[in-house]
């Protein structure tokens, strides 16, 4: 734990807000300070629209904010689309891990000095974790009311499933963050081996042509080594080949083309 705590995070919830795992997962969604998604408006109009309160939200935890990927039912958007953590309520379903369901944030001996409660009016929160596929909780689906709100087992039950439903979306784009990754290894890759085989190939050949040469002059005694060279140098040459031969068949710049071989022939 840092020595001084971010403002507005209590010390009981540190430990889990800072953890470095969690937060390097919410940096590998790609999530934080992105435009906004249709995804996940969807996501927040429906919890607003199933358990009859006014506000919902997406609030992605980072080490010193809350950052709502989606926001319905706000007067208007804070700056940056971020409110601190001394005005965050999400940042305590991070830290228990488990949905957080208040009737009357006004009693309620957490949230009642909150910034979500004193400064913005909050009244009555349910908020449930959102996790990334490697199950670090990165932040919180939420259902807010001004008023006092008695949040029902069908309101709980709503936001667990819909919060499945954001679990998903983070899922597919991991998939396609990994996948674009892959690509681009690929890409590199075979750009690699293509500038190897200019350097590896133009060497080898004049080597190769100069035992070939040699082999024609040398005394029939010495021949060995020249037949060394020669057989050495087709042997790394063919190696080559194949290897680069596999990674344009990668790369999809090179087909295969299937035909019967007799093996016992060969």
């Amino acid at each position: 734990m840092p020595d001084s705590l971010p403002e507005g995070l209590p010390p009981a919830a540190a430990d889990a807000v800072l953890a470095p795992a969690r937060l390097a997962a919410l940096a590998a969604t790609r999530l934080v300070d992105t435009d906004p998604e249709a995804e996940f408006d969807r996501l927040t109009s429906l919890t607003a629209r199933s358990t009859g309160a006014p506000i919902s939200i997406v609030a992605l935890i980072d080490a010193d904010r809350a950052y709502f990927k989606s926001a319905h039912g706000l007067p208007q958007m804070p700056p940056g689309r971020a409110v601190s953590l001394a005005q965050s309520m999400c940042q305590h379903v991070v830290a228990a891990g488990e949905p957080m369901v208040i009737d009357s944030t006004r009693d309620h001996p957490i949230l009642r000095d909150n910034g979500g409660v004193t400064d913005l009016g909050a009244g009555a929160y349910l908020g449930v974790p959102i996790r990334s596929p490697s199950g670090h909780i990165l932040g919180s689906l939420c259902a807010i009311d001004v008023e006092a709100h008695h949040w029902t087992p069908d309101d709980v039950a709503t936001l667990v499933a819909t919060a499945a439903a954001a679990q998903g979306e983070v899922a597919l784009r991991a998939e396609r963050e990994a996948r674009v990754a892959a690509e681009r290894m690929t890409r590199l890759k075979s750009a690699f081996l293509a500038n190897m085989s200019h350097e590896i190939r133009t060497p080898l050949t004049a080597i190769l042509g100069s035992a070939e040469i040699l082999n024609d002059e040398v005394a029939a005694e010495s021949r060995d080594l020249t037949g060394s060279i020669l057989s050495g140098g087709q042997r790394l040459m063919s190696t080559l080949n194949a290897v680069l031969d596999l990674a344009q068949i990668e790369a999809g710049q090179l087909t295969p083309s299937p035909r019967p071989t007799d093996v016992a022939a060969r």
